[in-house]
């Protein structure tokens, strides 16, 4: 948990995504756990969350109704509010096309090995070797899902964290006076929300999960509500995501911190 904590914070403020090399870094133990092992873990979770969090977006683009006629900017950015339909569909493709390699990759290993070693052999057969033993390694995460002990526990506590996040989302906006947001517009916001996570960042991921709040709140909320009241519902968002995040790693630093403690008071009392 401390090393998740303190992940979470590289993340955040580490520019371009570089935070997911941390993770496995500090999690890998010589001798018992590698780190392309780690990886291959945290590859099938981004997946996993990936799919979870398309599938919220598509069907809340589904269930709810947006405005009438969609603007062609959001606040003063050039950035027509159609684009979040097409992104959600491309999102839902994309983790929906690479939960299914990762899932061929581990029941049909051979077959999946060869397919990828023959359309890619056409340009380099060394490549292709390549590519395959990487998508064999990641693809070795998905065995978690075969043990109903460790798998059941990690889809609920990920549907219920999505589910936290639309309720939360719901309570921000009525505190800042904004009309009562429906749970399928959540799923929107929250979905366009985690398309914005996904990409590479700037530190903080300052603009990136401004702009994506902007655009889920342009499709169902007037203009002036959006750059009104909309704004409010942004900065309190960005404000209490980086001071939850900075919390976060300072716990994670001081559980680092005694665990080091411990473990050299417990190699000096077997001295």
């Amino acid at each position: 948990m401390s090393i998740a904590c303190v992940a979470a914070g590289l993340l955040t403020f580490l520019p371009f995504r570089l935070g997911e090399v941390a993770k496995p870094a500090m999690l890998r133990e010589k001798g018992r756990l590698s780190a392309l092992a780690v990886t291959g873990t945290i590859g099938a979770e981004r997946l996993t969350d990936g799919l979870v969090l398309s599938v919220t977006l598509f069907l809340g683009l589904l269930f709810a109704k947006p405005l009438a006629v969609l603007p062609d900017h959001i606040g003063n950015l050039p950035v027509p509010a159609a684009l979040v339909p097409h992104a959600a569909s491309v999102s839902v493709v994309v983790f929906g096309g690479g939960f299914f390699v990762m899932a061929v990759f581990y029941f049909a290993r051979k077959f999946a090995r060869a397919v990828v070693e023959r359309v890619l052999g056409l340009v380099s057969q060394k490549f292709a070797t390549k590519v395959a033993d990487v998508l064999e390694r990641i693809s070795d995460g998905l065995q978690f899902l075969s043990d109903f002990r460790n798998a059941a526990p990690f889809l609920l506590t990920t549907l219920v964290a999505f589910y936290a996040h639309l309720w939360a989302l719901q309570v921000l906006a009525a505190a800042v006076h904004m009309p009562q947001l429906s749970t399928a517009q959540a799923a929107v916001i929250l979905g366009v929300l985690g398309l914005g996570f996904a990409v590479p960042n700037a530190p903080g991921f300052f603009g990136a999960i401004q702009l994506a709040l902007y655009a889920g709140m342009a499709v169902y909320l007037p203009p002036q509500t959006v750059i009104h009241e909309g704004a409010a519902f942004a900065f309190l968002f960005y404000c209490g995501y980086i001071a939850q995040t900075i919390l976060l790693t300072l716990c994670g630093l001081l559980g680092e911190f005694f665990q080091s403690r411990r473990s050299q008071s417990a190699e000096l009392q077997a001295t």
